[in-house]
């Protein structure tokens, strides 16, 4: 389910018990701050035939520490200095580092010690400020950043203490040096890999931000370590050698139990594709997506039985042009697929008179009967969840009774219409007789806020939406995924289904996998954002929300639905896990292929060769 070697961007390093960063490597951006409120590091630069961080003259990074870490009074760094004499300062949570905090720099590569006052550093995250005067222009560059105690050789390189070896899938770790990464444990996970014969032993040791623990020692015959105790946790899990100066693993992966799934045979293109976008709707009111949901959708939860339902799926937070552009391609690479493409939308009518569902669903079913004999894609658009909301009858009586309706009864009321016109679509394509040769999808382009100050941010209720797809030769009836999905994947999945390539500007991936079960149950992220200015992601019941001060809010969705509370202090390896997830996302942006790449929870073996490679404007 997840290969090491393959994930080694998002590895985390410490030697001797101390922290250290690679700042040649693009996963660097893990410790950036997200680069916001504005990106002060360009990484993945050639300085002097070597890779490094490039910093502006004011560059912050993150630093997650133990408590025994957080003792540190030095930090080290490999630096390149510029031609005019110049001086490199750090400050550490905010205050100076020390009165030596302080240090020239001299033209070239060197390796330099700023000490630090005991005491600057705490156990959780911790944020130093590199500052550097003089020099003009010229930008330092950072090659590796170490905080600790010791004071290590000038000419030592601590990376090569703990290093990858793509080619033969293995990693080697030499003594006192330690590779960590934070994840999100499925039931039945298990730590492998192969150890050569000999002395060397490799300790496994896993542990949760609840204090909850798994490990033991790889090496002899012990080619497995049971990580089944932490099912359901995010855990930091993290391998060091023992008994030997250098230890070798090979093929170091985590396994599930069982056997693998096993992909459904090639099934022919639909004869219908219906792409059903309904403006406003929200998945925490739907039966089918949410337990306790109270509006009535029989028709959903009958076409739920025959589909796919993707429980943790997020729409683009700006809404309507990342969905506009989608339509568009759809349009053109239908129509280039030989299907007749036609629509029909209430969009772009006048806000104060939405169109009924029902005057849009009769137009849409005019347009399948019309073109019944031929291969037809039809995208319908309907307005009745959004605002105004107009209380339907007699549905509005039903969550509103003998009372003055609310704002929920009303939309709630809007749900159980839109449901009725979701079962006349149904019905029509099942009198076709191509209901079992129909891709039909169901989503919002966004939620709604129905409490004040909701609208306009990244909170649940606007970003969670529903998606549901039909299309039974490529995705199994009655299955419920609970991995992330975001609004780009669906041009490639629809694109998947014809047997056509996704164009080069979509950035999502095809479904059909994760929906046979191929990758299922390793949690994979959702991605949202509002503009360039916020940025949120949710792996399982975690989320992490950033906006401006790049403070990042942590939400227990199972916990706290509503989002009223900031898990971060306490859920420390939750929070790095998301900041992981999300501070590499963000560093290559659209430039993230995920049908090749895989995702930022579980990069693939071409995914890890790119970003080797990868860097950042």
């Amino acid at each position: 389910m997840f290969e090491l070697v393959a994930n080694r961007h998002a590895a985390h390093r410490a030697i001797d018990g101390e922290v250290v960063l690679d700042a040649r490597d693009i996963g660097f951006a893990r410790f950036t701050r997200f680069g916001l409120p504005a990106a002060h590091w360009r990484l993945g630069a050639t300085v002097d035939g070597e890779r490094a961080a490039l910093a502006d003259a004011f560059a912050p990074v993150e630093l997650p520490m133990s408590v025994e870490q957080a003792r540190a009074t030095q930090i080290t760094v490999r630096v390149y200095g510029g031609v005019k004499r110049q001086i490199l300062g750090v400050k550490v949570n905010g205050r100076a580092g020390g009165k030596h905090a302080r240090v020239p720099l001299e033209p070239g590569w060197q390796t330099l010690a700023l000490p630090i006052d005991p005491g600057r550093f705490v156990a959780g995250e911790n944020e130093l400020a590199f500052e550097t005067t003089g020099g003009g222009k010229d930008r330092v560059a950072f090659a590796w950043i170490r905080a600790g105690t010791s004071h290590p050789k000038g000419d030592e390189d601590p990376l090569a203490a703990a290093a990858f070896d793509a080619k033969a899938d293995a990693l080697e770790l030499a003594s006192g040096a330690e590779l960590a990464w934070y994840v999100a444990v499925p039931d039945g996970a298990n730590l492998v890999a192969e150890l050569a014969p000999g002395p060397c032993r490799v300790e496994v040791a896993a542990r949760a931000s609840d204090a909850t623990a798994a490990g033991g020692l790889l090496g002899g015959d012990m080619r497995r370590i049971d990580l089944s105790a932490l099912a359901g946790r995010v855990a930091r899990l993290s391998l060091a050698a023992r008994d030997c100066p250098r230890a070798r693993l090979v093929h170091p992966r985590i396994t599930l139990v069982g056997p693998p799934p096993q992909p459904l045979p090639a099934a022919d293109p639909p004869r219908f594709v219906v792409v059903w976008v309904m403006d406003g709707l929200r998945a925490d009111k739907l039966p089918a997506f949410t337990a306790g949901a109270r509006a009535t959708t029989p028709n959903l939860v009958e076409l739920a039985k025959s589909s796919v339902v993707f429980r943790e799926h997020y729409a683009h937070g700006t809404g309507g042009p990342a969905l506009d552009a989608s339509v568009a391609t759809l349009d053109r690479e239908l129509a280039a697929a030989g299907y007749y493409t036609t629509g029909v939308t209430g969009a772009g009518k006048t806000p104060d008179e939405p169109v009924a569902g029902e005057v849009i669903v009769d137009t849409a079913l005019a347009q399948l009967d019309t073109h019944r004999d031929g291969r037809t894609y039809l995208f319908v658009r309907t307005l009745d969840n959004r605002p105004p909301l107009v209380a339907r009858t007699p549905w509005i009586d039903t969550y509103a009774p003998g009372g003055h309706p609310d704002a929920r009864a009303i939309y709630d009321s809007d749900v159980s219409y839109a449901d009725v016109q979701l079962g006349r679509v149904v019905q029509r394509l099942q009198s076709l007789g191509a209901w079992d040769q129909t891709l039909l999808i169901i989503t919002s382009d966004r939620g709604l806020a129905l409490d004040a100050g909701d609208e306009g941010s990244l909170r649940e209720s606007v970003v969670h939406v529903p998606l549901l797809v039909h299309d039974p030769g490529r995705f199994p009836g009655g299955t419920v995924v609970d991995d992330g999905t975001e609004q780009a994947d669906l041009v490639p999945t629809i694109l998947a289904a014809l047997g056509r390539p996704a164009p080069a500007a979509e950035a999502g991936a095809p479904l059909e996998p994760v929906a046979q079960g191929i990758g299922r149950g390793w949690a994979r992220p959702a991605f949202t954002a509002l503009g360039d200015h916020a940025f949120a992601v949710r792996v399982g019941r975690w989320k992490l929300t950033v906006g401006a001060t790049a403070n990042p809010v942590v939400s227990d969705l199972a916990a706290d639905p509503d989002e009223t509370k900031d898990f971060a202090p306490s859920r420390t390896a939750e929070r790095r896990m998301l900041t992981d997830q999300l501070g590499l996302a963000l560093a290559l942006g659209v430039r993230w292929e995920k049908a090749a790449w895989g995702v930022t929870t579980n990069v693939t073996a071409a995914g890890a060769a790119a970003l080797d490679d990868a860097s950042t404007p």
